[in-house]
């Protein structure tokens, strides 16, 4: 029924046919990918504001240089010990003197003790000879010249870390009580750099081990 002159009613829509929709579809997805194709990259330049959205700046963060590193992890039973000009490796839960008036680091632990002397001496003032200095002067083997009775085993010329050395065993009395060393001298750099181990005479293996973990993880430091 078609309206006429003077009639309320209201004109009728055209019927929208199948071929509108598509169109109406098609004009939508266009207008959303033109939206997502602008606010993409300005999502990308500025940040959508959430947390985790990268954000540029005129003056960006610099990327800090020469950080520290990452401390190295010692061997299971064992901890990470330095001083001045040394660091090594003894075992865990071992008691730490620190530096006493002889230049020496002890660590300590019932009838066990290591002792570090990181360059005290200069191997020039004992004829350039270690094994002058280790057999006749160093002062960690004074109780071995002292003592009524003592031996010495293996005294022999080595080398570690490109570093020449001398090393030995020795045992001595004390109070009735022989005691078992291992000592070894490195020449770095001109100065003597000493390590002793000590413990008691029946205890040959665990003064071993322990000597030969600190002697291998040894290393002068600045």
């Amino acid at each position: 029924m078609h309206a006429t002159a003077g009639s309320t009613e209201p004109a009728r829509r055209p019927p929208v046919t199948r071929s509108r929709r598509r169109m109406r579809w098609a004009a939508a997805l266009l207008s959303t990918a033109a939206l997502v194709a602008v606010t993409l990259p300005l999502l990308h330049r500025f940040g959508d504001g959430s947390p985790s959205s990268p954000v540029s700046s005129a003056h960006p963060t610099p990327t800090p240089k020469n950080s520290p590193s990452t401390p190295q992890t010692a061997a299971k039973g064992y901890e990470n010990v330095s001083g001045p000009g040394f660091e090594l490796e003894i075992p865990a839960g071992w008691r730490h003197h620190g530096k006493n008036a002889e230049a020496q680091y002890r660590y300590t632990r019932g009838g066990y003790e290591l002792v570090v002397v990181p360059g005290r001496d200069a191997v020039a003032d004992y004829g350039k000879s270690l094994m002058i200095y280790q057999r006749e002067y160093e002062p960690e083997l004074q109780p071995f010249r002292d003592s009524t009775w003592a031996t010495s085993t293996g005294l022999s010329a080595f080398e570690a870390g490109g570093h020449q050395g001398v090393r030995g065993q020795f045992t001595w009395e004390v109070r009735g009580e022989e005691r078992f060393v291992l000592n070894r001298v490195l020449d770095i750099d001109g100065r003597i750099h000493l390590l002793l181990a000590i413990g008691p005479e029946a205890d040959r293996k665990p003064v071993t081990r322990f000597y030969d973990h600190a002697a291998k993880t040894y290393k002068p430091s600045n």
